[in-house]
């Protein structure tokens, strides 16, 4: 096993306040006006937004994590 660090985020949308956070792989995490979203949970960090919107990343954190060998 090998240990490496994952990364997550939390956003806050300009438009609605919404804060999202992305809970798990392939969890889409969209506010309620739905111009803001993410992705990926603790796996992968996917941010999107609609053109123009706004938005505001209010942490941005490491995960201990473990990656197994595929060999």
């Amino acid at each position: 096993m090998i240990d490496y660090k994952k990364k997550a985020v939390i956003l806050q949308c300009g438009a609605c306040k919404d804060v999202i956070q992305s809970q798990y792989r392939r969890h889409f995490a969209a506010c309620h006006c739905g111009q803001v979203y993410t992705d990926g949970g603790d796996d992968y960090i996917r941010i999107g937004a609609e053109p123009g919107a706004e938005y505001a990343v209010l942490k941005e954190f490491g995960v201990q994590g473990e990656q197994e060998d595929i060999f």
